[in-house]
């Protein structure tokens, strides 16, 4: 027996070796993709946030827009998608799968490194993180997204490919396997966002992306101690041609004409059926992967994410402190200082503009001048009644935060607003009476000394607003003590990591995987199994309710200001998991079935191209429509209104997938005829 022979024994003993009915290279298989997409579901979760934290915040980030983080995840994702047609054509031609997978684990763990050290160039930011301000952070970073961009493109397709390559053509097993195998990715992303996502948001984003590096470098070990011995030379090039030579050729009267490309009628319709199924994916993954953009914002943002304190004080160090109360009192501060500085600002512009009122009685003279005075004692009132109003919005959603966690009410009032404006002026009063005590002390001292005291008087302005500095930063740092001793630590408020929401759609694929694939077994067995294009039609209309629901999530954020109920999110991600069980890991086995075999990697390579298209769509949607206001106005507004929120933005992505699966139910019989599976 031939070198050939001996390899060919080698994968058929690889694939005989089996656990839970099925070839042990499967579970090698899936634990080294588990670990692949922790890696990239662990930054991936919490990447946006990161983008759009201010670089003065307590946990740092790159202090961009939300449209400008929307914009970048969704260039991010979608090249992550898209290189995998160049990586699955290397690798059909000149590399082999395994290469492939090994070549693009190494690279996406160094971009995940890059992510990391980009925190030791980011402290040079002044107000964002651009070319400009910080060009090594920016450069490191990009640098970092570009290797994982061209990591994945070599690793997804090809490591897909390898667990079609374990079964025979027409193996039976080969769905149940897909499904399996689809377990593993999302194992790896349940873990990924309590653990890098928890890490992330709480003691630092670098360290995020740190741990998603070493689980890709857990992946790479894995694959390569346990590859040899459970998978033999699949994945090889050598075996790829082996199988390219066992494909039967069709012959006498039931031979099919071949097309100028090699491939007869039938392989030709069943790629057709690849490539509009793909299309039709495309309406899938735009709506299914706002889970990475706007509904990641919307948990950050828009949900309460409170935990009982008990909880809290059982599970040291996993919860977000959320001093909500301090911070209330922190922007009350803020707010009085607005209040005092506007309030004087007015009593100064009232001056002026009696004295104008005065002069135009007398001789009709600073007619300008008056209109001038109007405007800006008009701009003052404006503005301090808008700081006046978002004061109390943050000491309403501070006190609603302490009474759910049992904590006693806020007992902060704020007064009227002409109260406020006697209240600054008496304030003033005060402490210009003790900057002329002062100045006064200094003239008694200097009284004898005629050269500094005739200094004095030329400096005594400049002198007593550096003493009135000196006096109202005391009062700060006296009430700010104040503050400290009324709300001790043990009345800190928590809040689980907006991350976590992450880990609901990969729980559901864990939970309910199993039992798809059991519903697809049973059915099979009782020749009711729906064809793959039924399939696709369930998971987007099942899709679609998904999203019905955060209508109702969005309305209510609105109504209370951002404290939406967290159960919204949690259905959500639960319809999102049926339909992406009902389409994802049916859509690879249609692949692997349906490819031609020395087509087989590139046409995976097309399959995650559509999720390029989507994941770029999908970005875009969040960017133009998806971004609310400072009032919680969204900019799409055309059934609900602008005064509820972002409703209207979930319903378009409602009747997205909605319409998208009325088609594909309406064309299932003639796709599936395509398909020639009988044969």
């Amino acid at each position: 027996m031939g070198q050939t022979g001996n390899r060919d024994l080698v994968n058929e003993k690889a694939r005989q070796r089996q656990f839970l009915g099925h070839s042990i290279g499967l579970w090698v298989l899936f634990t080294t993709e588990m670990w692949e997409r922790f890696c990239y579901y662990g930054m991936r979760a919490f990447l946006v946030m990161y983008l759009f934290y201010s670089v003065k915040s307590s946990n740092p980030g790159f202090g961009w827009s939300e449209k400008e983080a929307y914009e970048l995840y969704g260039w991010f994702t979608s090249l992550v998608y898209l290189f995998p047609i160049l990586g699955g054509y290397i690798a059909d031609r000149f590399i082999g799968q395994h290469r492939s997978v090994l070549w693009g684990g190494v690279l996406i763990a160094l971009g995940e490194f890059c992510l990391f050290f980009t925190e030791f160039f980011r402290v040079s930011a002044v107000n964002s993180v651009s070319l400009s301000s910080s060009p090594l952070a920016w450069l490191t970073f990009m640098g970092g997204l570009g290797l994982i961009i061209l990591g994945t493109g070599f690793f997804k397709p090809c490591i897909s490919i390898m667990v079609g390559q374990l079964y025979d053509q027409n193996d039976s097993r080969k769905d149940v396997a897909f499904t399996i195998f689809y377990m593993g990715i999302n194992l790896g992303a349940l873990i990924a966002p309590f653990v890098a996502g928890t890490v992330a948001e709480k003691y630092g984003w670098h360290w995020g992306f740190l741990i998603a590096g070493i689980g890709m470098i857990f992946g790479l070990c894995t694959y390569m101690i346990f590859r040899p011995r459970y998978l033999g030379h699949i994945g090889m090039i050598e075996w790829k041609k082996k199988e390219e030579e066992i494909v039967p050729e069709p012959s006498g009267k039931a031979e099919i004409e071949r097309s100028s490309a090699g491939l007869n009628r039938k392989e030709i319709d069943r790629v057709a059926v690849i490539l509009v199924l793909s299309f039709f994916c495309i309406a899938f993954w735009a709506v299914f992967e706002q889970a990475g953009s706007s509904l990641s914002t919307f948990a950050k943002k828009d949900t309460n994410r409170q935990v009982s304190q008990s909880l809290a004080k059982r599970c040291p160090g996993i919860f977000i402190a959320n001093e909500e109360a301090m911070d209330a009192l922190i922007a009350f501060d803020n707010a009085k200082d607005s209040i005092y500085t506007a309030s004087l600002s007015l009593e100064e512009i009232g001056k002026e503009l009696t004295k104008a009122k005065d002069l135009l009685a007398k001789n009709g003279q600073n007619n300008s001048r008056l209109i001038q005075l109007a405007k800006n004692y008009d701009h003052s009132s404006r503005e301090l009644q808008s700081t006046l109003e978002s004061t109390r919005e943050i000491l309403k959603k501070a006190s609603l935060a302490r009474k759910k966690a049992g904590l006693d009410p806020l007992t902060i009032n704020i007064p009227p607003m002409d109260q406020l404006l006697e209240s600054g002026k008496k304030a003033a009063a005060e402490i210009d009476a003790l900057a002329e005590s002062r100045l006064s002390k200094e003239f008694a001292v200097l009284n004898t000394d005629s050269e500094k005291k005739e200094e004095i008087d030329k400096n005594r302005q400049k002198l007593k607003s550096q003493i009135v500095s000196e006096i109202t930063l005391q009062q700060k740092k006296d009430e700010a003590k104040a503050h400290e001793s009324r709300i001790p630590k043990e009345n800190t408020i928590y809040t689980f990591p907006a991350t976590w929401y992450q880990a609901v759609n990969p729980i559901g694929i864990v939970c309910f995987a199993p039992l798809f694939a059991l519903l697809w077994s049973v059915l099979a067995k009782w020749r009711l199994d729906p064809s793959t294009p039924v399939k696709f039609g369930i998971g987007l209309i099942t899709l679609s309710i998904a999203f019905m629901f955060m209508i109702s999530g969005a309305i209510q954020a609105q109504k209370t200001g951002g404290n939406a109920e967290p159960y919204w999110l949690f259905i959500t991600y639960i319809f999102c998991t049926w339909g992406e069980l009902c389409l994802s890991p049916v859509g690879l086995s249609m692949v692997s079935k349906l490819a031609p075999v020395r087509y087989a990697s590139l046409l995976m390579g097309v399959w995650l191209f559509s999720s390029a298209i989507a994941n770029y769509v999908s970005a875009k949607l969040a960017a133009v429509l998806g971004i609310s206001d400072a009032s919680g106005a969204s900019q799409a507004s055309f059934f609900f209104g602008p005064d509820k929120g972002l409703a209207d933005f979930f319903l378009i992505l409602t009747l997205i997938p909605f319409i998208a699966g009325v088609i594909v139910f309406i064309f299932s019989g003639k796709l599936r005829k395509m398909m020639h599976e009988d044969d």
